[in-house]
Protein backbone atom coordinates (compact mmCIF):
# COMPACT_ATOMS: atom_id res chain seq x y z
CA UNK A 1 0.00 0.00 0.00
CA UNK A 2 1.37 3.04 -0.99
CA UNK A 3 0.58 6.05 1.68
CA UNK A 4 -0.56 8.70 -0.96
CA UNK A 5 -1.34 12.83 0.15
CA UNK A 6 -4.16 12.94 2.05
CA UNK A 7 -5.95 15.80 0.61
CA UNK A 8 -7.59 14.32 -2.22
CA UNK A 9 -9.35 11.49 0.10
CA UNK A 10 -13.10 11.98 1.07
CA UNK A 11 -13.64 12.06 4.91
CA UNK A 12 -15.74 9.15 6.60
CA UNK A 13 -16.97 8.25 10.11
CA UNK A 14 -16.03 4.98 12.23
CA UNK A 15 -17.35 5.13 15.65
CA UNK A 16 -15.02 2.43 16.42
CA UNK A 17 -12.30 4.88 15.97
CA UNK A 18 -13.69 7.87 17.02
CA UNK A 19 -14.54 5.88 20.73
CA UNK A 20 -10.45 4.92 20.63
CA UNK A 21 -9.63 8.73 20.44
CA UNK A 22 -12.31 9.75 23.05
CA UNK A 23 -10.51 7.36 25.16
CA UNK A 24 -7.07 8.27 24.45
CA UNK A 25 -7.31 11.51 25.25
CA UNK A 26 -8.90 10.32 28.28
CA UNK A 27 -5.59 8.95 29.71
CA UNK A 28 -2.11 10.07 31.12
CA UNK A 29 -0.48 9.28 28.13
CA UNK A 30 -2.29 11.68 25.87
CA UNK A 31 0.56 14.61 24.77
CA UNK A 32 -0.74 18.01 25.91
CA UNK A 33 -1.07 19.55 22.76
CA UNK A 34 -3.27 16.43 21.23
CA UNK A 35 -5.49 18.14 18.41
CA UNK A 36 -9.41 17.57 18.97
CA UNK A 37 -10.24 17.98 15.12
CA UNK A 38 -9.20 14.84 13.91
CA UNK A 39 -11.18 13.77 10.36
CA UNK A 40 -10.70 10.12 9.13
CA UNK A 41 -9.54 10.12 5.91
CA UNK A 42 -10.66 7.44 3.52
CA UNK A 43 -12.06 4.29 3.89
CA UNK A 44 -10.21 2.11 6.50
CA UNK A 45 -7.74 -0.81 5.57
CA UNK A 46 -8.89 -3.70 7.08
CA UNK A 47 -6.38 -6.79 6.67
CA UNK A 48 -6.69 -10.65 8.11
CA UNK A 49 -4.49 -9.38 11.71
CA UNK A 50 -5.75 -5.81 11.96
CA UNK A 51 -7.52 -2.90 10.79
CA UNK A 52 -5.88 0.38 9.51
CA UNK A 53 -7.48 3.78 10.07
CA UNK A 54 -5.82 7.63 8.59
CA UNK A 55 -6.63 10.27 10.45
CA UNK A 56 -5.67 13.84 9.39
CA UNK A 57 -5.77 17.20 11.59
CA UNK A 58 -6.68 20.37 9.62
CA UNK A 59 -5.36 22.58 12.66
CA UNK A 60 -1.85 21.34 13.01
CA UNK A 61 -1.82 19.58 9.56
CA UNK A 62 -0.76 16.25 10.95
CA UNK A 63 -1.73 12.83 10.14
CA UNK A 64 -2.02 9.63 12.59
CA UNK A 65 -2.83 6.27 12.05
CA UNK A 66 -4.62 4.21 14.41
CA UNK A 67 -4.47 0.71 14.43
CA UNK A 68 -6.93 -2.11 15.97
CA UNK A 69 -4.87 -5.68 16.52
CA UNK A 70 -7.27 -8.31 15.57
CA UNK A 71 -6.14 -10.58 18.55
CA UNK A 72 -5.20 -10.19 22.26
CA UNK A 73 -4.66 -7.43 23.84
CA UNK A 74 -1.68 -7.95 24.53
CA UNK A 75 -0.35 -7.58 20.64
CA UNK A 76 -1.40 -4.11 20.86
CA UNK A 77 0.63 -3.24 23.46
CA UNK A 78 3.82 -5.75 22.28
CA UNK A 79 3.27 -3.37 19.28
CA UNK A 80 3.38 -0.28 21.05
CA UNK A 81 6.50 -1.31 23.41
CA UNK A 82 8.02 -2.51 20.02
CA UNK A 83 7.34 0.64 18.18
CA UNK A 84 8.92 2.96 21.38
CA UNK A 85 12.08 0.80 21.40
CA UNK A 86 12.87 1.01 18.13
CA UNK A 87 11.36 4.62 17.50
CA UNK A 88 13.74 5.33 20.16
CA UNK A 89 16.91 4.18 19.10
CA UNK A 90 16.27 5.45 15.44
CA UNK A 91 19.56 5.36 13.31
CA UNK A 92 18.71 9.44 11.45
CA UNK A 93 22.15 9.73 10.21
CA UNK A 94 21.16 6.51 7.86
CA UNK A 95 17.84 7.00 7.67
CA UNK A 96 16.40 3.76 9.74
CA UNK A 97 13.88 4.52 11.86
CA UNK A 98 10.06 3.23 12.42
CA UNK A 99 6.81 5.05 12.88
CA UNK A 100 6.73 7.08 15.99
CA UNK A 101 3.99 5.87 18.77
CA UNK A 102 1.86 8.43 20.53
CA UNK A 103 -0.12 5.57 22.69
CA UNK A 104 -2.19 2.87 22.78
CA UNK A 105 -5.58 2.26 24.32
CA UNK A 106 -5.92 -1.54 25.75
CA UNK A 107 -9.66 -1.92 26.11
CA UNK A 108 -9.94 -1.59 22.53
CA UNK A 109 -6.56 -3.42 21.12
CA UNK A 110 -5.87 -0.71 19.28
CA UNK A 111 -2.08 1.55 19.02
CA UNK A 112 -2.03 5.14 17.76
CA UNK A 113 0.71 6.03 15.75
CA UNK A 114 2.30 8.13 13.34
CA UNK A 115 1.26 7.97 9.87
CA UNK A 116 4.23 7.88 7.44
CA UNK A 117 4.35 9.35 3.92
CA UNK A 118 5.75 7.25 1.68
CA UNK A 119 5.99 4.46 -0.99
CA UNK A 120 6.71 0.89 -0.17
CA UNK A 121 9.23 -0.80 -1.35
CA UNK A 122 7.17 -3.15 -3.69
CA UNK A 123 5.91 -0.06 -5.58
CA UNK A 124 9.00 1.38 -6.36
CA UNK A 125 10.79 -2.12 -7.09
CA UNK A 126 8.20 -2.87 -9.54
CA UNK A 127 8.61 0.56 -11.43
CA UNK A 128 12.59 0.28 -10.99
CA UNK A 129 12.63 -3.37 -11.73
CA UNK A 130 14.52 -3.33 -15.15
CA UNK A 131 16.74 -0.48 -14.08
CA UNK A 132 19.83 -2.57 -12.41
CA UNK A 133 21.18 0.10 -10.40
CA UNK A 134 18.13 2.35 -8.89
CA UNK A 135 16.55 -1.31 -7.90
CA UNK A 136 20.36 -2.04 -6.36
CA UNK A 137 20.05 0.85 -4.36
CA UNK A 138 16.67 0.32 -2.32
CA UNK A 139 17.65 -3.04 -2.24
CA UNK A 140 20.66 -1.68 0.15
CA UNK A 141 18.56 0.81 1.81
CA UNK A 142 15.98 -2.24 2.60
CA UNK A 143 19.29 -3.93 3.84
CA UNK A 144 20.18 -1.37 5.88
CA UNK A 145 17.54 -1.26 8.03
CA UNK A 146 16.64 -4.58 8.35
CA UNK A 147 20.56 -4.82 9.78
CA UNK A 148 19.57 -1.72 11.95
CA UNK A 149 16.34 -3.24 13.18
CA UNK A 150 17.96 -6.39 14.40
CA UNK A 151 21.08 -4.32 15.78
CA UNK A 152 18.77 -2.73 18.77
CA UNK A 153 18.20 -6.56 19.85
CA UNK A 154 21.36 -8.20 21.66
CA UNK A 155 22.85 -10.24 19.06
CA UNK A 156 24.00 -13.57 19.74
CA UNK A 157 25.26 -16.59 18.21
CA UNK A 158 23.17 -19.60 17.52
CA UNK A 159 23.66 -22.84 16.15
CA UNK A 160 21.29 -23.94 13.25
CA UNK A 161 22.10 -27.41 14.73
CA UNK A 162 18.67 -27.65 16.50
CA UNK A 163 17.15 -27.48 13.17
CA UNK A 164 14.03 -25.49 14.48
CA UNK A 165 13.62 -23.49 11.23
CA UNK A 166 13.13 -27.36 9.37
CA UNK A 167 10.39 -28.09 12.24
CA UNK A 168 8.59 -25.40 11.80
CA UNK A 169 7.87 -26.55 8.56
CA UNK A 170 7.38 -29.52 9.16
CA UNK A 171 4.53 -28.90 12.15
CA UNK A 172 3.03 -26.43 9.44
CA UNK A 173 2.70 -29.72 7.17
CA UNK A 174 1.78 -32.17 9.68
CA UNK A 175 -1.43 -30.01 10.79
CA UNK A 176 -2.28 -29.82 7.39
CA UNK A 177 -3.62 -32.96 6.61
CA UNK A 178 -6.87 -32.02 5.71
CA UNK A 179 -5.80 -29.66 2.69
CA UNK A 180 -8.27 -28.57 -0.05
CA UNK A 181 -8.19 -30.83 -2.86
CA UNK A 182 -6.91 -27.73 -5.38
CA UNK A 183 -4.17 -26.83 -3.06
CA UNK A 184 -2.89 -30.38 -3.05
CA UNK A 185 -3.28 -30.93 -6.59
CA UNK A 186 -0.79 -27.14 -7.32
CA UNK A 187 1.73 -28.60 -5.37
CA UNK A 188 1.86 -32.64 -5.60
CA UNK A 189 5.75 -32.62 -5.10
CA UNK A 190 5.67 -30.50 -1.54
CA UNK A 191 6.24 -33.74 0.20
CA UNK A 192 9.01 -34.77 -2.01
CA UNK A 193 10.82 -31.47 -1.16
CA UNK A 194 10.19 -31.70 2.41
CA UNK A 195 11.94 -35.43 2.59
CA UNK A 196 14.88 -33.54 0.57
CA UNK A 197 15.12 -30.92 3.49
CA UNK A 198 15.18 -33.89 6.24
CA UNK A 199 17.60 -35.37 4.07
CA UNK A 200 19.94 -32.28 3.79
CA UNK A 201 19.66 -30.89 7.06
CA UNK A 202 23.74 -31.84 8.20
CA UNK A 203 24.40 -28.89 5.87
CA UNK A 204 23.64 -26.45 8.82
CA UNK A 205 25.71 -28.79 11.67
CA UNK A 206 28.34 -26.54 13.27
CA UNK A 207 27.14 -23.48 11.46
CA UNK A 208 26.43 -20.40 13.55
CA UNK A 209 24.32 -17.26 12.68
CA UNK A 210 23.48 -14.30 14.30
CA UNK A 211 20.42 -14.19 16.49
CA UNK A 212 18.22 -11.30 17.18
CA UNK A 213 14.54 -9.92 17.38
CA UNK A 214 12.95 -11.08 14.54
CA UNK A 215 10.27 -8.49 12.04
CA UNK A 216 9.01 -11.98 10.97
CA UNK A 217 6.97 -10.65 8.11
CA UNK A 218 10.20 -8.62 6.48
CA UNK A 219 8.55 -8.29 2.89
CA UNK A 220 8.26 -5.34 0.21
CA UNK A 221 4.69 -3.67 1.36
CA UNK A 222 6.20 -3.69 5.19
CA UNK A 223 9.57 -1.32 4.49
CA UNK A 224 8.35 2.36 3.33
CA UNK A 225 10.55 4.78 1.89
CA UNK A 226 9.87 8.45 2.31
CA UNK A 227 10.63 11.32 0.03
CA UNK A 228 13.54 12.53 1.90
CA UNK A 229 14.74 8.83 1.94
CA UNK A 230 13.93 7.71 4.95
CA UNK A 231 13.75 3.79 5.47
CA UNK A 232 10.52 2.95 7.79
CA UNK A 233 9.57 -0.32 8.69
CA UNK A 234 6.28 -1.35 9.51
CA UNK A 235 3.91 -4.60 10.88
CA UNK A 236 6.46 -6.44 13.05
CA UNK A 237 5.88 -7.26 17.05
CA UNK A 238 9.38 -7.57 18.17
CA UNK A 239 9.01 -10.39 19.99
CA UNK A 240 10.28 -13.63 19.32
CA UNK A 241 14.17 -14.20 18.59
CA UNK A 242 15.57 -16.33 15.59
CA UNK A 243 18.25 -16.49 13.40
CA UNK A 244 18.86 -13.37 11.32
CA UNK A 245 18.59 -15.34 8.22
CA UNK A 246 14.52 -15.58 8.72
CA UNK A 247 14.07 -12.19 7.75
CA UNK A 248 16.40 -11.96 5.13
CA UNK A 249 15.12 -15.22 3.15
CA UNK A 250 11.33 -14.16 3.87
CA UNK A 251 12.70 -10.83 1.56
CA UNK A 252 14.75 -12.70 -0.95
CA UNK A 253 11.68 -14.70 -1.81
CA UNK A 254 9.95 -11.59 -2.41
CA UNK A 255 12.83 -10.32 -4.62
CA UNK A 256 12.92 -13.48 -6.53
CA UNK A 257 8.77 -13.23 -7.29
CA UNK A 258 9.21 -10.31 -8.71
CA UNK A 259 12.48 -11.09 -10.69
CA UNK A 260 10.16 -14.31 -11.90
CA UNK A 261 7.77 -11.97 -13.21
CA UNK A 262 10.78 -10.87 -15.80
CA UNK A 263 11.01 -14.64 -16.72
CA UNK A 264 14.20 -15.24 -14.47
CA UNK A 265 14.76 -15.98 -10.93
CA UNK A 266 18.37 -15.34 -9.38
CA UNK A 267 18.11 -17.82 -6.37
CA UNK A 268 21.35 -19.75 -7.59
CA UNK A 269 22.22 -17.22 -10.30
CA UNK A 270 25.80 -16.12 -7.82
CA UNK A 271 28.08 -13.64 -9.74
CA UNK A 272 25.98 -12.17 -11.99
CA UNK A 273 26.17 -8.09 -11.89
CA UNK A 274 22.36 -8.04 -11.54
CA UNK A 275 21.74 -10.12 -8.66
CA UNK A 276 19.82 -8.86 -6.01
CA UNK A 277 20.74 -11.73 -3.35
CA UNK A 278 24.43 -10.59 -3.54
CA UNK A 279 23.85 -7.06 -3.36
CA UNK A 280 21.47 -7.46 -0.35
CA UNK A 281 23.57 -10.19 1.58
CA UNK A 282 26.73 -7.89 1.03
CA UNK A 283 24.60 -4.60 2.43
CA UNK A 284 23.61 -6.70 5.34
CA UNK A 285 26.83 -7.81 6.05
CA UNK A 286 27.87 -9.38 9.78
CA UNK A 287 28.01 -13.61 9.53
CA UNK A 288 24.96 -13.40 7.37
CA UNK A 289 27.04 -11.25 4.83
CA UNK A 290 29.56 -14.02 4.69
CA UNK A 291 27.32 -17.29 4.64
CA UNK A 292 28.62 -20.12 2.78
CA UNK A 293 26.53 -20.86 -0.87
CA UNK A 294 25.04 -24.66 0.51
CA UNK A 295 23.79 -23.07 4.26
CA UNK A 296 22.31 -20.02 2.25
CA UNK A 297 20.61 -22.20 -0.97
CA UNK A 298 19.41 -24.54 1.76
CA UNK A 299 18.10 -21.72 4.42
CA UNK A 300 16.61 -20.28 1.54
CA UNK A 301 14.97 -23.63 0.31
CA UNK A 302 13.48 -24.13 3.67
CA UNK A 303 12.02 -20.44 3.03
CA UNK A 304 10.18 -21.09 -0.28
CA UNK A 305 9.18 -24.77 1.09
CA UNK A 306 7.71 -23.12 4.20
CA UNK A 307 5.57 -20.67 1.64
CA UNK A 308 4.43 -23.61 -0.09
CA UNK A 309 3.19 -25.13 2.83
CA UNK A 310 1.50 -22.14 4.29
CA UNK A 311 -0.11 -21.79 0.58
CA UNK A 312 -1.31 -24.90 0.55
CA UNK A 313 -2.73 -24.83 4.17
CA UNK A 314 -4.42 -21.60 2.90
CA UNK A 315 -4.87 -22.03 -0.56
CA UNK A 316 -7.73 -19.89 -2.17
CA UNK A 317 -8.73 -20.06 -5.68
CA UNK A 318 -8.18 -16.89 -8.16
CA UNK A 319 -5.35 -16.22 -11.01
CA UNK A 320 -3.48 -14.39 -8.84
CA UNK A 321 -2.85 -17.31 -6.09
CA UNK A 322 -2.28 -19.68 -8.83
CA UNK A 323 0.65 -17.47 -10.22
CA UNK A 324 2.70 -16.87 -7.56
CA UNK A 325 2.07 -20.83 -6.47
CA UNK A 326 3.48 -21.40 -10.12
CA UNK A 327 6.30 -18.85 -9.30
CA UNK A 328 7.25 -20.80 -5.89
CA UNK A 329 7.42 -24.04 -7.25
CA UNK A 330 9.60 -22.71 -9.62
CA UNK A 331 11.72 -21.80 -6.76
CA UNK A 332 11.39 -24.90 -5.48
CA UNK A 333 12.12 -27.23 -8.04
CA UNK A 334 15.38 -25.29 -9.06
CA UNK A 335 16.71 -24.69 -5.66
CA UNK A 336 16.27 -28.55 -4.97
CA UNK A 337 18.19 -29.62 -7.93
CA UNK A 338 21.18 -28.01 -6.14
CA UNK A 339 20.02 -28.94 -2.81
CA UNK A 340 19.67 -33.21 -4.43
CA UNK A 341 23.44 -33.00 -5.28
CA UNK A 342 24.77 -33.13 -1.60
CA UNK A 343 21.57 -34.35 0.03
CA UNK A 344 22.43 -36.91 2.73
CA UNK A 345 26.17 -36.26 2.01
CA UNK A 346 26.30 -32.17 2.78
CA UNK A 347 29.09 -30.32 0.96
CA UNK A 348 31.95 -28.29 2.82
CA UNK A 349 30.77 -25.28 4.13
CA UNK A 350 33.50 -23.40 3.92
Amino acid sequence: MDHGPLVREVPVTDPRCDAILKRFTEMDECPEDWPADWKQVGSPLVRRESTIHRLNSPSCRRSICVKVVNGEAQDAASLYQALSHYHARSDLGNGYTVPEPFGWVPEHGAVIMEWVEGQTLCAILKRKMFFTKRRHENIRKAAGWLRWFHSQSELEPGNFGKGKQLKSVIKVFEEARDLEKAATVHDPALEGYLELALKSKGVLRGVEMDRAILHRDFKPTNLLITSSGVVVGIDFLGRKKGPVTYDICRLLSELDFYQALRGRSLALSFGSKSNDFEVFLSAYGGRAGGIARPVFVYLYFLTIVSILAHQRRRFKSGAGNRIRLAFIRRFARQLSHEVSKWAGNPPPTE
